[in-house]
């Protein structure tokens, strides 16, 4: 089951609220390939995960630059790869090259491995640089 972990947390309210959300997009894309559903379906709410991810992205860097958070630049640059990734896969799934099942392994991958790593450094940048 994909539920959330405070393992996933920053604490900053707004990203994890926009994390929670990507979460539930992924969970819905999960619930989509266990129904009987229609290609078209799965490969929408796969469409769907990409253009939050932009969203999401944009207002994390948006962030990251009124902190003036110095791995900006090089958290900006794993951004766009995921989106790329993304958007290769998403292609493979159009072209039945992966199957959704493996689509849904490399979100929670990806979405584990960024939030409790590269995240949590903004975290601990706000955290040292506005508490200390």
């Amino acid at each position: 089951m994909i539920s959330w972990k405070s393992k996933y947390e920053i604490g900053i309210e707004k990203i994890d609220f926009e994390h929670k959300t990507f979460l539930s997009l992924i969970v819905d894309f999960k619930k989509q390939i266990e129904s009987p559903s229609l290609e078209s379906y799965i490969v929408n709410r796969a469409k769907e995960i990409l253009k939050y991810a932009e969203f999401h992205f944009l207002s994390e860097e948006n962030l990251m630059n009124e902190i003036s958070f110095p791995q900006r630049v090089e958290h900006h640059y794993l951004h766009q790869k995921l989106l790329e990734d993304l958007t290769f896969n998403i292609e493979s799934l159009v072209l039945k090259i992966m199957a959704p099942e493996q689509f849904l392994d490399f979100l929670l991958n990806w979405f584990v491995a960024h939030t409790t790593q590269e995240d949590l450094r903004i975290a601990k940048f706000i955290k040292n640089e506005y508490y200390e």
